[in-house]
């Protein structure tokens, strides 16, 4: 699971930072911007089904999250990469661990109102993978994952991007995900709802 998430990262700030870089080298002769785009990170919290009890409610926080518009685009390319945890475990016959978690790949589209100069807000969706796990800690830095299981599902949001000044923006989203898996035999849905904070670069 670590090694996927580690590539997953990778790939989304990979892909931000390739259209960034793409949209600097474009040639200074023309004043109108070429493509524009944010690159952030996102920070808040999770609320799973009520199977997930006494997991339920779960720290979440976004390795990354970006959206890419060219200038004739009318929806902008979106991604993220996200990851939640608590240290509870579902209160399920015959579940071990004593840390729960799951993750979200979502990748889709993204509606970005540009017309404001400070305040931004967007709607997005598109399909996700969405995983989960429970883990026993042993001692120190050790972990031992019990259980794990991934499947596709998907995402919508809404959110609002404040424009602090150039290049930086902030500002907060909601999410809700879908997408079932199996842990120790029962199905869950590893998505939910997500109140998050972001934090970020736009171009």
């Amino acid at each position: 699971m670590r090694r996927a998430v580690a590539m997953l990262a990778v790939v989304l700030q990979s892909a931000a930072s390739v259209c960034a870089l793409q949209d600097r080298q474009e040639s200074p002769s023309s004043n109108a911007r070429k493509s524009t785009g944010h690159s952030s990170y996102i920070f808040g919290c999770k609320r799973l089904g009520k199977k997930w009890h006494l997991g339920e409610n779960q720290i979440d926080f976004g390795i990354m999250d970006f959206d890419y518009r060219r200038a004739h685009w009318p929806l902008s390319l979106a991604g993220e990469l996200s990851l939640s945890y608590t240290s509870y475990k579902p209160n399920l016959p015959g579940f071990k661990g004593n840390f729960a978690g799951t993750y979200e790949f979502n990748m889709g589209a993204r509606k970005v109102w540009e017309r404001w100069n400070r305040i931004q807000p967007f709607l997005g969706g598109g399909f996700s993978i969405l995983g989960g796990s429970t883990t026993t800690h042993v001692s120190g830095t050790i972990y031992v994952q019990e259980s794990h299981n991934a499947r596709p599902g998907a995402w919508g949001e809404a959110g609002m991007y404040w424009l602090a000044g150039q290049p930086w923006h902030a500002g907060v989203r909601a999410e809700y995900s879908d997408g079932t898996i199996t842990l120790f035999g029962q199905r869950l849905n590893a998505g939910g709802v997500h109140l998050m904070a972001l934090l970020g670069r736009r171009w």
